[in-house]
């Protein structure tokens, strides 16, 4: 990444720093090229543990001015990484990205691990960024933003310059268009109902909102 950092333009080293948690299948290998048993946690200089692993955090960079992505590191735990190892390993990512000369900001889902570890940044609404040999921008994933606000609409009624957003009314319309020969919101299906698993596929958060801006043209 340094080499190729070297030959890349200022504006094209601007980049965004995501990692993300995921859940994995359990078990172990053995890596016959290095002489190791796989499978086991490990986090790296920072320590490896006994346990299997259950989940893998993985760090990636992506061009914001050109379009080009690279994952350069992942680490392996028995459950979600707790708090003092996601902080060692984002200190870890900032520093050496900041050495290979890339200017980034840092981005993230809003799982639970990851708002405390902006808590205990100091980042806040009035200070998104935390200043580490350069200051580094923060903030939650738009399209999971999304998800969340759909998800919210599914609990609560919200207030919005003087008018009520509520998911009766999508119900409703969505009930009055399936209907139509012609609809409006060909997209809106019955999957975009809540559900356990539907409710955390962004795609179908993001149909959602639309139907809400064709309603307004039928009104009018």
């Amino acid at each position: 990444m340094k080499i190729k950092a070297g030959s890349m333009p200022n504006d094209q080293r601007q980049c965004v720093l995501v990692f993300d948690e995921m859940t994995i299948k359990s078990g172990l290998n053995y890596d016959k090229k290095h002489d190791c048993i796989e499978g086991i946690e490990g986090f790296a200089q920072f320590g490896r543990g006994r346990s299997l692993a259950s989940h893998a955090l993985v760090f990636m960079v992506r061009g914001l001015k050109s379009r080009w992505k690279q994952a350069f590191g992942y680490f392996v735990s028995s459950g979600n990484v707790t708090l003092d190892k996601l902080k060692l390993l984002a200190h870890e990512s900032i520093d050496r990205l900041s050495r290979v000369c890339f200017n980034f900001n840092a981005i993230c889902d809003q799982g639970t691990s990851n708002q405390k570890l902006f808590r205990d940044l100091g980042v806040t609404c009035d200070k998104p960024f935390i200043t580490h040999e350069q200051k580094v921008y923060t903030g939650f994933g738009p399209l999971h933003l999304l998800t969340n606000v759909r998800n919210n609409v599914h609990k609560f009624d919200f207030k919005l310059n003087g008018k009520t957003i509520s998911r009766q009314y999508i119900r409703a319309f969505y009930n009055f268009d399936s209907e139509q020969r012609i609809r409006f919101a060909p997209k809106l299906t019955s999957e975009h109902q809540f559900s356990r698993i539907s409710k955390m596929i962004i795609s179908l958060a993001s149909q959602v909102f639309f139907p809400i801006q064709s309603l307004q043209v039928c009104q009018r």
